[in-house]
């Protein structure tokens, strides 16, 4: 791989966006390791130890332009040149953004998002942010990690999560999501029962409330944001920040317990 701008990792593979080997003007992503159920976009549901290109068809027609990729754990989105959203793999739980995907082993695009800039795939949901600061999520919302304030089983359509302005980045984890604005100021919803909200409770939320906050209440903010299984850190004039689940030292503070 030659001119690579992007790597994530999910399940068993890894993608990285990088030079096409014919053209070096344009940006193809490029995928490799588990295949079985569509995450490398190949148009199989074979295995790959080397890296191969992600098509929009079944007739092999590769997605170019690529900006930015996101791994999930069964799936995977990228987001274009034109601001489009791209995703493949497993979409039994609506992460595609179509409700008669099932798995689908090739690149297709998200409907209704016409200006995003950023894309989020985690375990079973996906979210995206737009050039205006909206963020958009779909997917698997048992927990309410999608943010419209409700509880239900699959959403395969974006929508659009209210209370938010100014999004910089959103990042997608087990069954919480958090975004980040352009003042660094960060809200999490979804699923808390290690504190991984960040608002100093355990209690679950189905859309953005408080922000994300030190023990005294003072809310924090943040430079840049990651999100694991039930934690989240982020990058602060402080330093590296960490919240929730520690039951095996994730939030390096030196202890194995679980702080909101």
């Amino acid at each position: 791989l030659e001119g690579v701008k992007d790597v994530d990792c999910g399940y068993g593979y890894c993608w990285a966006v990088a030079s096409n080997p014919f053209d070096a003007d344009i940006t193809q992503a490029f995928c490799w390791g588990l295949g079985a159920e569509g995450q490398l976009g190949q148009g199989s549901l074979s295995n790959s130890s080397l890296p191969v290109g992600v098509v929009t068809d079944q007739l092999g027609t590769p997605l170019a332009g690529v900006t930015s990729i996101s791994a999930g754990y069964a799936h995977a989105c990228a987001t274009t040149e034109e601001h489009k959203v791209f995703c493949w793999g497993n979409g039994e739980n609506g992460e595609l953004a179509d409700p008669d995907a099932g798995i689908r082993p090739w690149a297709a695009v998200v409907p209704g998002l016409e200006d995003a800039v950023g894309v989020a795939a985690s375990f079973s949901s996906t979210c995206a942010w737009s050039a205006q600061g909206e963020a958009y999520c779909w997917g698997s919302n048992g927990q309410g990690h999608l943010g419209l304030g409700f509880h239900a089983s699959n959403i395969a359509v974006p929508q659009a999560v209210p209370g938010l302005e100014d999004v910089a980045e959103v990042e997608v984890g087990y069954y919480q999501t958090c975004a980040r604005s352009t003042g660094g100021t960060t809200t999490c919803w979804g699923d808390n029962e290690y504190g991984q909200l960040g608002v100093g409770s355990t209690t679950s939320r189905a859309m953005p409330t408080e922000p994300v906050q030190t023990a005294d209440g003072t809310p924090v903010e943040l430079e840049s944001l990651a999100v694991g299984g039930m934690f989240a850190c982020g990058t602060s004039s402080e330093g590296v920040l960490c919240w929730g689940h520690d039951g095996f030292g994730q939030l390096g503070d030196g202890v194995t317990i679980q702080p909101s």
